[in-house]
């Protein structure tokens, strides 16, 4: 027997015999023990003995009485309250059955009827607790114990009873945590002295949620960041997470979780009488919608920045000052100095916070925090060049480094005269109510600049030690020891920084040219190149930060190694990366934003929905309200999700911010159609008119991805057939035309846009309108075929010219002619019946090694002519086999710009292969990667929907069925005859399962 069980069995004495440990139960030790004189087992369960100084037995048992008075069907009774031995227990019945959390443990999401009835029972528990001024405070799947059909509620009042009993004491002080993080609402993590039963249903709407959706809405990899994500972020959509989650179950589940408690229901019992309507009716319909989104909707540009400056960061600052208190000792922030002397020397202002942080970090257990989240705070205090003003008072220094979380913060100045540099600084303790520990002064000419931030930084570590490891980090090692190139260096971040990327890459180039081993440069040369969709250029701009990686600080080849891992297109490696980089600094701008670009752009292949991305951007704005990059991404995100008064809102203060941003344009198409403002819509199609080739492009993708609305983006892309424009962007046009149409069900009109294509460009009419005619969805005739594959064995690869225009829009099959010219004829040969040709191809392909940014790509391409031969010959099985050995790993810059790169087709036929071997669910997630990412994937799109509804239908759920064929009959409502017998099917099976309103 162990010490513990011995004690309890002493505190309870003869009246129980105790058994076995049963298990944990948060903080409590669980026991079951039988009960001698009725014959019968309890539950035992004993809080930990370090409570026994902090709490008052007696007013622990009033309040357990209290508790116990509770009789209701669906709540386990307190039975006994006591003390001996210096033990606090309690004891419950013994309820045979199982916990929900070992329920979701073993089986993930849980069937909808069944998440139903089980949050409707939690709900006529809670209501009738509340009913007698009971909160539970601690609703959680462990609380919940299910037995038959029946779940019930355990440990009422014990949080409550442990609050009043410490007279007012800190449990934390004993180790104790009241409350579980995952559960928690947003006052209760603010420690709101009057927190009432609403945040109840706040964990009861965290319950239903990871009920339904098989996760809570927030999680992270300590309990800080799940805490946090409570306060500032918005959950990801429900019915984005499992779409087939009726929306007025989703929408009422969401309200649970508003921030503010007078935003929720305001009672159990009117959840529950609403949740009680879904049930009786069979489904949750659609007439109750709940409250809109209110992240930043319905509110004018100007208050739009106001919302992100003051609730994403005076919501999150207050939750760490509450919770880092004093701040981490380890933590320094570098502030804008204070500079005197000539305009040459006025950068410096700012650029002493990159340098002299660049100095610092990874000195010892030291860690700077990243300059562009202090520059942004900083100038939000009035601080700083870029704002116009100069160093912070002491008060705003220190106010600026709280809400950073920094303990120790530095203030500096320079002053300039006859040439000659002085440097002075001092690090001050936050904790210690902003005293000066450590002091430095450091005085040379203009041209040694870095040598001098060196001896600054060695001066101070000097009188702030980190430890026997603690280094300077050389700044003139790790940067440059150009002062020219880092000055262009600083004018290309804030370029980036206000969305002019085109700018950046200017400047950026401009550094490398006055330093052309300037590693850092060239990694934020490959970013914004990025940005500005010339591929080729970030492709090269990464080669060489790699070949002068060892000028990079560790931070610095933390963030290249993932950025290479998402240019190879290893998503899941790069989220890892990105995560583990977080980890250690958590306030790192750029992996906040490269970690949303992983989980925006590469999502939909998971079977994950873009939205996911946003509590990412949203931490980027905590940091730097002024960055435009997050701004566009959520912009298309509530695009995408018809939040029509938050794209208004977001493009607006996108203009606001930066109204010379390269996406100005972009953004403003993005709003007018998703909007459905048509004077708005003229007048952008007017300016895109004017506008050069590379700026349709990006407009024409986000209202055909993101907006869905195809005849817009028709509009748009017959502007790139003028005839005064390149014949280049004449050929994307047509093209993008064609492809269009077919996602409408018109092949007829398809063909004739490709062969309006083929007069200006033959080659990308050629392999566009082979791939086209190679979908699945398209029966092509042999003769059509035929002549394709006469075509393609014509085509001299090394004659065909590389496109002039920069962007990847137009470039993308660039260097990929051979790959793609094996492939379509390895393709063509299966489709005609010739095994032995297609296996020829598959092999060769089998062979070719792909650059870094498609590796992957010729052995995927082999794999599916093998797929599409054993289709041909009916070994379903082995074709599908085929299929999931292929990887997709390519760079989505490539992926959005031909259906080569995107393999929808191969995408496509396995979810086929999937649904008719059985795996409805595999099959529905494949189905669903066809809108959100690429506009050459949405001739998939339709007949997707198509076969989501009949499988939504064979699992018996008719809301998500009636909604994908609905869907199907909306895009193919004017389709050509041969694709009318599937529109009577949509419509057949929307008679069947029932309409969606």
């Amino acid at each position: 027997m162990t010490d513990l069980l011995a004690r309890l069995q002493g505190a309870l004495g003869d009246r129980y015999r105790v058994e076995r440990e049963f298990g944990g139960g948060g903080m409590s030790r669980v026991f079951v023990a039988d009960e001698r004189g009725l014959g019968r087992q309890v539950v035992v369960k004993v809080l930990p003995p370090e409570l026994g100084a902090a709490v008052s037995v007696d007013r622990f048992r009033q309040e357990i009485r209290l508790a116990a008075s509770l009789q209701h069907p669906h709540v386990v009774p307190v039975l006994t309250a006591g003390e001996g031995g210096g033990l606090l227990y309690y004891t419950m019945p013994l309820i045979e059955g199982e916990t929900l959390r070992a329920r979701l443990a073993r089986g993930g999401p849980l069937p909808i009827p069944d998440a139903l009835r089980i949050l409707g029972n939690v709900l006529d528990a809670l209501a009738y607790a509340h009913r007698h001024q009971i909160v539970h405070r601690d609703i959680k799947p462990e609380n919940v114990l299910l037995t038959g059909d029946h779940a019930l509620v355990t440990d009422f009042g014990v949080a409550k009873a442990l609050t009043q009993a410490t007279g007012g004491a800190s449990l934390t002080s004993a180790g104790i945590a009241l409350g579980t993080p995952a559960y928690m609402a947003p006052e209760q993590v603010a420690a709101d002295p009057q927190i009432d039963h609403r945040s109840d249903i706040y964990a009861a709407g965290v319950l239903g949620y990871e009920m339904l959706a098989g996760r809570p809405p927030f999680a992270g990899e300590s309990p800080q960041r799940v805490l946090a994500a409570h306060v500032t972020s918005r959950p990801d959509s429900l019915a984005r997470l499992r779409p087939e989650v009726p929306p007025a179950l989703a929408a009422a589940v969401m309200r649970c979780l508003e921030k503010d408690p007078a935003d929720r229901w305001q009672s159990a019992d009117e959840l529950r009488r609403a949740l009680e309507g879904m049930r009786t009716t069979g489904q949750a319909g659609s007439t109750w919608r709940g409250q809109p989104a209110r992240w930043l909707g319905g509110r004018t540009a100007a208050m739009i920045i106001a919302a992100v400056a003051v609730v994403l960061i005076g919501g999150w600052a207050a939750l760490r000052l509450r919770s880092a208190g004093p701040g981490s000792p380890t933590l320094v922030a570098v502030l804008p100095f204070s500079v005197r002397g000539g305009p040459d020397f006025a950068y410096l202002g700012d650029g002493m916070v990159n340098l002299l942080s660049t100095s610092l970090d990874g000195a010892g257990d030291l860690r700077a925090v990243d300059p562009h989240a202090v520059l942004s705070a900083a100038q939000r205090r009035g601080g700083g060049t870029g704002a116009g003003g100069g160093a912070l008072d002491p008060v705003g220094a220190a106010t600026v480094a709280a809400r950073l979380g920094a303990g120790l913060y530095v203030l500096g100045d320079v002053v300039e005269a006859g040439g000659r540099v002085r440097i002075g600084a001092s690090v001050y303790d936050r904790e210690r109510g902003g005293a000066a520990l450590a002091s430095g002064t450091v005085e040379g000419g203009g041209g040694e600049l870095f040598s001098l931030v060196d001896g600054l930084a060695t001066q101070l570590l000097a009188e702030v030690p980190r430890g026997p490891s603690a280094r300077v980090t050389r700044v003139a090692s790790v940067t440059t020891s150009s002062l020219a190139a880092y000055k262009a260096y600083l004018d290309g971040e804030a370029a980036f920084r206000a969305g002019r990327a085109d700018s950046a890459v200017t400047a950026f180039q401009r550094a490398i040219a006055l330093d052309t081993a300037f590693a850092l440069a060239y990694y934020r040369l490959s970013v914004a190149a990025e940005w500005a969709t010339r591929a080729p250029l970030a492709s090269e701009a990464a080669e060489q930060a790699v070949r002068h990686s060892g000028r990079l600080a560790d931070h610095d080849r933390l963030l290249l190694r993932a950025l290479l891992a998402t240019r190879r297109g290893a998503s899941l490696e790069a989220e890892g990366l990105y995560r583990g980089i977080l980890g250690t600094y958590p306030d790192d701008i750029e992996a906040w934003i490269q970690l949303g670009e992983v989980q925006f752009h590469y999502g939909p292949l998971l079977g994950r929905a873009i939205a996911e991305s946003r509590p990412a951007w949203e931490r980027v704005l905590y940091f730097d309200p002024g960055v435009v990059t997050p701004m566009v991404h959520l912009a298309r995100v509530a695009a995408m999700e018809g939040r029509r008064q938050d794209v208004d809102s977001l493009v607006g203060a996108i203009h606001a911010l930066s109204p010379a941003s390269d996406r100005d344009l972009e953004m403003r198409a993005l709003r007018a159609y998703a909007t459905g403002d048509v004077a708005a819509q003229q007048r952008v199609l007017a300016d895109l008119g004017r506008a050069g080739d590379a700026a349709l492009t990006l407009p024409l993708w986000d209202v055909a991805v993101f907006v869905g609305d195809l005849a817009g983006a028709d509009a748009l892309a017959r502007l790139l057939t003028e005839r005064t424009r390149s014949t280049e962007a004449q050929a994307l046009g047509y093209l993008d035309l064609a492809y269009l149409a077919l996602a409408r069900g018109r092949l007829a009109e398809a063909r004739v846009e490709l062969a309006h294509a083929a007069e200006v460009d033959s080659v990308r009419a050629l392999e566009y309108g082979t791939l086209l005619e190679l979908a699945p969805i398209v029966a092509a005739p042999r003769a059509t075929l035929e002549a394709a594959q006469r075509a393609l064995e014509r085509l001299h690869v090394s004659a065909i010219p590389a496109t002039t225009q920069l962007t990847v829009f137009f470039s993308a099959h660039d260097g990929f002619h051979g790959l793609l010219r094996a492939y379509l004829l390895g393709l063509i040969s299966a489709r005609l019946g010739d095994a032995a040709t297609a296996g020829r191809y598959a092999a060769t392909l089998a062979q070719e090694t792909g650059p870094p940014t498609a590796a992957a790509l010729p052995r995927d391409l082999g794999l599916e002519i093998r797929a599409e031969v054993a289709r041909r010959e009916g070994a379903r099985a082995r074709a599908l086999a085929l299929l999931r050995q292929t990887t997709g790993e390519t760079w989505y810059e490539y992926h959005f710009n031909s259906p080569m790169f995107s393999q929808s087709r191969a995408r496509y036929v396995r979810a086929e292969l999937e649904a008719a071997e059985g795996d409805a669910r595999r099959a529905i997630a494949l189905f669903s990667g066809f809108e959100g990412f690429s506009a050459y994937d949405l001739i998939y799109a339709g007949p997707a929907h198509l076969r989501r509804g009949a499988l939504y239908e064979r699992l018996g759920d008719r809301p998500a069925a009636a909604v994908h064929y609905a869907r199907f009959v909306q895009l193919f409502q004017d389709c050509d005859p041969e694709f009318r017998s599937l529109v009577d099917s949509a419509r057949a099976g929307l008679a069947r399962v029932g309409t969606t309103n």
